[in-house]
C-alpha cells in the first residue's frame, strides 16, 4: 500500500508488486474465468454474415443470414452469441440444404434471445452432431492410429471384440463373418 500523496509508482514496478491496471488483469484473469479474447477471422465472420454485402454489379445483397442480422442489429444477442451460430452455419452450410440451414439459423438466433451463451453452445452442438452424424473423415496416419480389431474384457460370460474399420473394411468383415456363421 502506497501513501496517497506519494507518486503513482511506475509500471513495472507496479507489476512487480501485484498491483495491476485494465490490460494486465483483463489478461490474467481469462485463463482463472474462462473468458477469451475474441479471434479476428471470427469477428470477421460474424460482420460477412450479418452485413448488407455487395454484389459483383454493385448492386445491394442482403446479410447472408438474415434472421440473425436483424437479432444482432436490435441488440436482442451479442457478438459473442452471433459468432458462435455463424460459424456452426457456415459449417452446416456445406452438408446440408439452404431449408434446414434457415431453420438451423432461427432455431440457434431463438436460443441465444432465450438462454445463455453455455447453452447455446450445446444446443449448436447438437444441430452440428444431427446435421453430420458420421462426422469429418479421418486422415490417414489418424486411420493407422485407431484402426483395427481390439480385445476387451469379457462382458456377462461373452468375449468383447471391438472393431474399428472404414466402411469397405467394415463390410468385408462383416461378409466374411457371416459367411462363416452360416452353414
Amino acid at each position: 500500500p502506497r501513501h496517497p500523496s506519494s507518486p503513482a509508482p511506475p509500471p513495472q514496478r507496479a507489476r512487480a508488486r501485484g498491483m495491476t491496471g485494465p490490460g494486465p488483469l483483463s489478461s490474467s484473469c481469462r485463463p482463472g474465468c474462462g473468458s477469451r479474447p475474441p479471434k479476428p477471422a471470427a469477428a470477421s465472420s460474424l460482420a460477412d454474415a450479418v452485413l448488407p454485402r455487395t454484389g459483383f454489379g454493385g448492386q445491394p445483397l442482403p446479410p447472408r443470414y438474415e434472421e440473425l442480422a436483424a437479432a444482432v442489429s436490435a441488440a436482442r444477442i451479442g457478438s459473442r452469441a452471433g459468432t458462435t451460430i455463424t460459424l456452426a452455419l457456415d459449417r452446416a452450410r456445406h452438408l446440408t440444404t439452404a431449408d434446414l440451414t434457415a431453420a438451423m439459423e432461427h432455431a440457434l438466433t431463438q436460443t441465444a434471445v432465450e438462454s445463455d451463451g453455455d447453452f447455446l453452445t450445446r444446443v449448436t452442438k447438437h444441430w452440428a452432431e444431427a446435421i453430420d452424424q458420421d462426422g469429418t473423415e479421418p486422415s490417414e496416419p489418424a486411420l493407422r492410429q485407431i484402426q483395427g480389431a481390439f480385445i476387451r474384457r469379457p462382458k456377462h460370460g461373452l468375449q468383447h471384440l471391438e472393431i474399428f474399420a472404414t466402411t469397405e473394411q467394415f463390410e468385408t468383415l462383416t461378409t466374411a463373418m457371416n459367411t462363416a456363421t452360416n452353414p
